[in-house]
């Protein structure tokens, strides 16, 4: 079943569409953009941490030099 298309014209002001829906669509909006805040947020976090966490890593580990032991058992 297609989904009907409302097509607003250029010269619609935001302000006009959000005052023309309903407070329970206007809520919903405002849900889904406080949803979409907090997963960009949460992005961000696990990125940086990411990478503080390789950072960290690389200051921590010593670079490892493979050597020949001529001492015989």
């Amino acid at each position: 079943m297609a989904t009907p298309r409302v097509q607003v014209s250029q010269s619609t002001a935001p302000s006009q569409v959000w005052a023309e829906l309903a407070p329970d669509s206007q809520h919903r909006a405002v849900q889904l953009l406080a949803q979409m805040a907090l997963n960009f947020l949460t992005a961000q976090i696990r990125t940086a941490q990411k990478e503080d966490a390789v950072c960290l890593n690389s200051e921590i580990t010593l670079s490892y030099v493979p050597t020949i032991s001529l001492d015989q058992h």
